[in-house]
């Protein structure tokens, strides 16, 4: 989608899925093993949930429930989501707190203090690569709730900012969070697509519905096997906005997050800027990195940790992988249309041979 404002364009690639499912959606549908397939627009995006329910299970609560029921509930769980993590939604927990001044205790929702808090983990440790205060430097770019500009921010006004943002800047201590800079706010969209897959993922792993593939704007979780007994088939794709299959890997119980310049970027004069901002520069990103998957045992976590090692970039972005241990999928670009591929040694495995 292209949206033109004089100079400046903004690209939004909605509905290019950078992880693309390859699992037998369509394969017959039998009464042994069904597929059940949800999709629709939510946060912002698009959703693709997929489904496998076993009729002859003993004792399994799927069978008294409908497909109708089980969408009806996947839907409430992602809106509730939503109503705590929007900074779009002027009434929702999130945008509530960024309202309250700095320095007084709010109590918040059990959910919103959990990210705040994980995020607040994953900036330590990514040194500040990961962090959601950047929520005025995002808007300055364009990226935000205050929508598109037609000129980049000079210099000056980005300086302006750094006394308003900062992870080191708020407390989250249980459900009681505490700002402790003036202007401090936050924006939660590098992390809550991944949030709300954990949360549909729980879901129907509670609802008896353990065999599933969560889609939610491109991050993913893999729980139990597919149709025909295996693991999920999980496509990576290329980083152009033309999109087209890279490579396959299969996955059983992992969540999948990528990150990547080429999806989400606004162009001023004829330069194109990244949606993903340098905390030290208050730049959007100049690397070769176009494009990092991150496979983790949860979705949250591989959202915000994908959206680190694309900040940090080709060089101190793999090296922070390696260093804590992450299964990765890297594509550096080398020239126009051309890519080199490092991939960690424990994924090596999981890529699954497209000839066979």
């Amino acid at each position: 989608m292209i949206k033109p404002a004089q100079n400046s364009f903004r690209y939004v690639l909605l509905g290019v899925i950078v992880i693309a499912t390859l699992a037998a959606c369509d394969i017959a549908k039998d009464k042994e093993d069904e597929f059940w397939l949800f999709k629709g627009p939510i946060m912002g995006t698009q959703y693709s949930i997929t489904v496998v329910v076993n009729h002859n299970a003993e004792s399994n609560p799927a069978i008294d429930m409908s497909r109708f029921e089980l969408d009806k509930g996947v839907v409430e769980v992602m809106q509730a989501t939503n109503q705590i993590m929007s900074h779009y939604i002027s009434d929702s927990d999130l945008s509530l707190l960024n309202s309250e001044p700095s320095g007084t205790a709010v109590v918040v929702t059990p959910a919103l203090a959990t990210i705040l808090a994980v995020s607040k983990r994953l900036s330590e440790q990514s040194n500040g690569a990961f962090d959601i205060t950047l929520a005025p430097v995002i808007d300055a770019w364009g990226f935000g709730p205050a929508g598109e500009i037609n000129e980049r921010p000079s210099p000056e006004a980005l300086e302006s900012l750094r006394k308003k943002i900062g992870y080191q800047k708020y407390k989250v201590v249980d459900n009681t969070v505490v700002k402790l800079a003036e202007g401090l706010t936050f924006n939660l969209s590098a992390i809550a697509n991944g949030y709300a897959v954990d949360q549909v993922s729980n879901y129907l792993t509670k609802q008896g519905f353990g065999n599933h593939l969560v889609d939610i704007g491109g991050e993913l979780r893999a729980s139990g096997k597919n149709q025909e007994g295996g693991g999920w088939r999980i496509g990576i794709e290329k980083p152009h906005v033309l999109g087209g299959l890279r490579d396959v890997i299969e996955l059983t119980d992992r969540a999948v997050a990528t990150s990547g310049d080429y999806r989400n970027f606004v162009e001023l004069d004829g330069q194109r800027y990244s949606h993903t901002i340098d905390s030290k520069s208050l730049n959007p990103v100049l690397h070769r990195l176009a494009s990092i998957t991150v496979v983790h045992e949860n979705a949250t976590e591989a959202d915000g940790l994908a959206t680190a090692i694309l900040a940090m970039g080709d060089v101190l972005g793999i090296e922070f992988a390696r260093e804590k241990g992450l299964s990765f999928y890297a594509m550096i670009r080398e020239g126009d249309d051309e890519y080199s591929v490092v991939v960690s040694d424990d994924l090596h495995p999981l890529l699954y041979d497209k000839d066979q």
